[in-house]
């Protein structure tokens, strides 16, 4: 799962752009349905004979995966880059050169 922590961390640090930002979460989401497929091709094939594990797997990234979903539909709606990373007032200046 390091890789979708990966993603999502990489994705916050450029939430001051919303498409960066959706860009991210949305690989972390197609890296958690991915995941799904994999362990459901696992079972299938024989590699992972635990049903109830492959079930508990299946289960708990298709959570996750909701949420994901979820999660980037509201910033889809209400994007808004965080205070500090607004780019500044165009009134707003700094004296650079104070003592002159």
């Amino acid at each position: 799962m390091r890789w979708l922590d990966t993603r999502i961390v990489q994705g916050f640090a450029l939430r001051k752009y919303k498409n960066e930002y959706i860009h991210y979460l949305y690989r972390a989401y197609a890296s958690c349905e991915e995941t799904i497929f994999h362990v459901e091709e696992l079972f299938d094939s024989g590699s992972m004979p635990d049903p109830a594990l492959s079930g508990e797997l299946v289960a708990a990234y298709r959570s996750l995966s909701g949420k994901l979903f979820a999660f980037i539909q509201a910033v889809e709606r209400g994007h808004q880059p965080p205070q500090y990373l607004k780019e500044p007032d165009p009134s707003y200046s700094v004296d650079l050169n104070p003592e002159s």
